[in-house]
């Protein structure tokens, strides 16, 4: 990577000091994202790296990648995002730097590969460079963090990998072989917190690194890592869990099929002979409009779900679906999973949740082994269990560090390659065509710029056609209003602020405050769920159709109140993220400046449930 691309990203994005004055740390003790992180903390104090006004920092990523199915060759690209870039920005494929990138059979060579990384992220660290516009400002730039697979992160720090011994990057554990089926495994097993081995620590790694080879391993380290050409790097710290493959397409995948797989017929946790009833629940189920992707019929996919499939699987879906037919004591510690995942998602983590959430997942780690077998309690296990509430202290929540963004970059860089031969040209030609396409001012008014506007509009979420009104924006056609069975004209006069029900009109769309809110007589969105919202007070409301009063331009949503169950959660004591509601027939109408957020709503069978999306803006949540 030169600093060039770097460069350009920064005098994009409006101007440097607009990314920095929107990261200034809030002085409290709740984690919104990963500059409340006691690691990024630290180096704010005065003095350290980040006090520098324009001092930036990124998280970064490799992965291998196949290149054709029909050879052995692959790609290595190394990622990396800006974490001081608002996270709406953050993981956006044209504000991800492509750092290096390696081509040819099997892997590259890792030591001297990420030296190379190392040796020019440190010139940017300890030199900076001078950003080319009128304040001729100096600029330093250091990566803090790693996001890797198990894989490319035994590769990358030069160590076991995780189905041998000592292949915890975090801590010194060094498991132990157990018969799992016709062969063994590598089980991680649980231990209290007074029996738990030692965190590993940095100098310790790195001067051990220097002695130990491939025949002669120490705790697990096959000789140094090309991390240490970046000396400020915590290889301990900085190196996170993955939270997409470990979590999702690891453990939780890896319980959707014990549950699901015939293999697992004689086991008192398969479900699978009611997989068809389990099906019919989920994909009865309409997710919200912010989730992309449908329930998929789980007979027929469930071993090819995405990520984003099994993460609305294990927040939402897997609670309502497997109950009353998965035995409780499983069932409820799958919700120990649910719910402290869930936590971690959070945009607004307290010193409780993350009390709430070490429990739970201690908890879930302590009984994985008894429940699924030794065998089954591997690395992934471990990290979520003993390591993953740590690093969300340190690093602020799952989305701020998860593998989405940089996945999703790796699959559009394949998109680049439009031959057999240099591809790595090819990619690089074409990401410097898009940082260009990006950085480039071209006005609107010339045949170039209204291309580029219609291609914008192409991939734009925005409605339309939306006429401003007083208190939100309204989209689609208004109609006169029609007085609903269920309501009185004295009724709707009196909380719309209106003498005369003619000068009312009715819309089913809405937004308000960046949120979209539809009316449930909407009928053209069949397949999603986007009229059930919290309103200020913690109501609950299912939203009928909006008001607007076209003497005052004010518009109200016409709801009826949803009650919380006698019987709040599923369980008393797991999941209490999703909550039991009942439909009411009280009619309320409210300002929709009163709506504050969309809710998840289920309908399973004739239970009905609720729950909040943990953050409104992590990269993959319900993508």
């Amino acid at each position: 990577m030169n600093k060039s691309n770097l460069e350009s990203l920064l005098t994009t994005k409006d101007n440097v000091h607009n990314t920095m004055t929107e990261y200034e740390m809030k002085e409290n003790f709740v984690i919104h994202d990963i500059v409340d992180g006691i690691s990024y903390r630290e180096l704010n104090k005065p003095g350290a790296f980040l006090s520098y006004r324009y001092a930036f920092s990124g998280i970064f990523n490799t992965d291998g990648i196949p290149l054709f199915s029909s050879t052995k060759e692959k790609l290595w690209p190394i990622f990396i995002a800006i974490n001081e870039f608002p996270v709406s920005q953050r993981f956006c494929r044209e504000n991800l730097i492509l750092a290096g990138i390696w081509q040819g059979k099997g892997n590259p060579p890792f030591f001297q590969y990420i030296s190379a990384f190392g040796q020019e992220m440190s010139k940017l660290y300890f030199d900076g460079f001078t950003l080319d516009n009128e304040d001729k400002i100096l600029v330093k730039f250091g990566v803090l963090a790693g996001t890797l697979d198990l894989q490319a992160k035994g590769y990358v720090a030069n160590m076991t990998m995780h189905n041998g011994a000592f292949g915890c990057i975090t801590c010194e554990e060094e498991g132990r072989t157990v018969r799992q089926g016709k062969g063994t495994a590598r089980c991680y097993p649980f231990r209290s917190e007074d029996e738990q081995k030692p965190i590993r620590a940095h100098m310790t790694f790195v001067n051990e690194s220097l002695t130990a080879n491939h025949q002669n391993r120490i705790k697990g380290i096959c000789g140094p890592s090309g991390l240490i050409a970046m000396p400020w790097y915590d290889i301990i710290v900085g190196t996170v869990p993955d939270y997409m493959h470990g979590t999702l397409l690891g453990v939780t995948k890896h319980l959707l099929q014990k549950f699901l797989s015939p293999k697992n017929s004689n086991k008192p946790f398969f479900v699978g002979k009611n997989i068809q009833a389990i099906s019919k629940r989920m994909t009865s189920i309409k997710p919200p409009d912010f989730v992309e992707r449908v329930p998929r019929d789980l007979e027929k996919n469930y071993q090819n779900f995405k990520a984003t499939e099994l993460q609305a699987w294990l927040l939402y879906y897997s609670l309502p679906c497997l109950h009353g037919f998965l035995p409780d004591v499983y069932l409820k510690h799958l919700a120990l999973l649910s719910e402290g995942i869930y936590i971690l998602l959070s945009d607004n983590i307290t010193s409780q949740d993350l009390q709430k959430a070490k429990e739970n997942l201690s908890k879930f780690y302590k009984d994985f082994a008894i429940l699924y077998g030794e065998g089954s309690s591997g690395l992934n296990v471990h990290n979520i269990g003993q390591h993953l509430v740590f690093y969300v202290q340190h690093w602020g929540p799952i989305f701020a560090w998860s593998c989405f963004g940089f996945e999703d970059a790796n699959a559009n860089i394949l998109s680049f390659a439009h031959g057999t031969k240099d591809v790595t040209k090819q990619i690089l030609g074409m990401k410097e065509a898009h940082m260009i396409v990006h950085s480039t001012s071209i006005s609107p008014d010339t045949a170039c710029g209204a291309f580029f506007k219609n291609m914008n509009k192409r991939f734009s979420k925005k409605w339309k056609h939306t006429q401003e009104m007083n208190n939100c924006s309204i989209a689609g056609a208004v109609k006169p209003f029609v007085l609903p069975n269920y309501s009185t004209s004295e009724f709707v006069n009196t909380f719309c602020n209106s003498t005369d029900i003619s000068l009312l009109r009715s819309a089913l769309r809405v937004e308000v405050n960046n949120e979209k809110y539809y009316g449930k007589d909407y009928t053209k969105m069949k397949t999603k769920v986007s009229y059930v919202a919290l309103c200020e007070g913690g109501n609950i409301v299912e939203i009928q159709s909006f008001i607007l009063n076209t003497v005052t331009n004010h518009v109200y949503a016409l709801v009826l109140r949803l009650d919380i169950s006698q019987q709040t959660f599923l369980y008393v004591a797991e999941g209490h993220h999703i909550m039991c509601v009942e439909k009411t027939n009280d009619v309320v109408i409210l300002g929709v400046n009163k709506l504050k957020e969309k809710l998840f709503y289920m309908e399973v069978g004739n239970k009905k449930y609720v729950a909040r999306v943990p953050n409104v803006h992590g990269r993959g949540v319900l993508k």
